[in-house]
């Protein structure tokens, strides 16, 4: 087993690749139109995190809050309140409603997936400050970065264990594939000289599958491994379809899933409940809050 200090050192070569683009869900959206940089690092989990960094990183996120006023943190704390108040007045309940997700890995591939640390959607509306976030149990980085509007669930293992097979990923809802991209570079991988992606020299384009739910909610799976999409545009698909393998295409600094939820009206949710979030879960069951697995159950049918 890893260490927790090999631990941090992977999660803050994600976070770093992540939050440079502003929002990792928005560039892997926009992957098509972005560009690669030169190779420096082949494996960002290959050494640990010096811990004066993580100190000092940690020392950075405290500063943010320090800085902050009570005044100011009022002011967020009603910022988040009318968002979600408005969210509840111009988006009324799905009129088929809500869907139940399993967790989008293939249960026999779960034990190749990070079970300690999900980076999750950023619930805080402030911008520009790369480790503020808020994610739906109110924790800040590294269980969430700025602006990320999907949940990413980690290969442990990294570029290794992607060579040997890495993990499948599955639908994890009934329904229809609609858009979907494969053969892309899947190697992308973190820079440590310019702290951003790099994809050698190829387009930073993902490979991914998006399935349309029968109750018109929509799911992107993303990052695949080049060549390793299972379906095609047209397909059904059943709850725990192999939609294809956790790579590293697009921009994306380590091998990981993004799993992204839209509802009907187009707006992205949290499939985590929590304080943050929504007061239910769109898993099928998630974890007790503070449990020690992250991870939600990757059956397809209630307990």
């Amino acid at each position: 087993m890893r260490s927790f200090n090999h631990l941090l050192s992977s999660m803050f070569w994600v976070f770093v690749s992540c939050t440079l683009c502003g929002a990792l869900c928005a560039c892997e959206e926009q992957s098509p139109q972005e560009t690669g940089m030169d190779e420096l690092v082949s494996n960002p989990f290959s050494t640990d995190m010096d811990m004066n960094q993580l100190n000092s990183m940690q020392n950075e996120s405290s500063d943010f809050e320090l800085d902050q006023t009570i005044d100011d943190a009022l002011t967020q704390d009603q910022t988040v309140d009318t968002i979600d108040q408005g969210m509840e007045a111009n988006y009324p309940p799905p009129p088929n409603g809500y869907p139940l997700f399993a967790l989008p890995i293939m249960p026999e591939d779960i034990d190749f997936i990070d079970h300690r640390v999900v980076f999750g959607v950023d619930h805080d509306p402030s911008e520009g400050q790369r480790i503020r976030c808020e994610d739906y149990a109110g924790r800040i980085f590294p269980y969430c970065y700025d602006g990320h509007l999907g949940s990413d669930f980690i290969l442990l293992g990294a570029f290794e264990t992607m060579d040997q097979g890495s993990a499948r990923v599955q639908s994890a809802l009934a329904g229809t594939v609609i858009d979907l991209d494969d053969g892309n570079y899947d190697r992308c991988h973190a820079d440590a000289l310019t702290a951003d992606v790099s994809c050698d020299g190829y387009p930073m384009q993902a490979n991914y599958v998006t399935i349309e739910h029968d109750n018109g909610w929509r799911t992107d799976y993303l990052h695949l491994k080049r060549n390793s999409v299972a379906v095609t545009i047209g397909d059904r698909v059943s709850c725990g379809t192999v939609l294809g393998l956790v790579g590293s295409s697009g921009y994306s600094s380590a091998p990981h899933l993004h799993f992204e939820v839209t509802d009907p009206y187009g707006v992205i949710w949290d499939p985590f409940a929590g304080p943050s979030s929504q007061p239910f879960s769109l898993w099928l069951n998630q974890p007790p809050s503070g449990s020690s697995d992250s991870l939600p159950s990757t059956s397809c049918s209630s307990p």
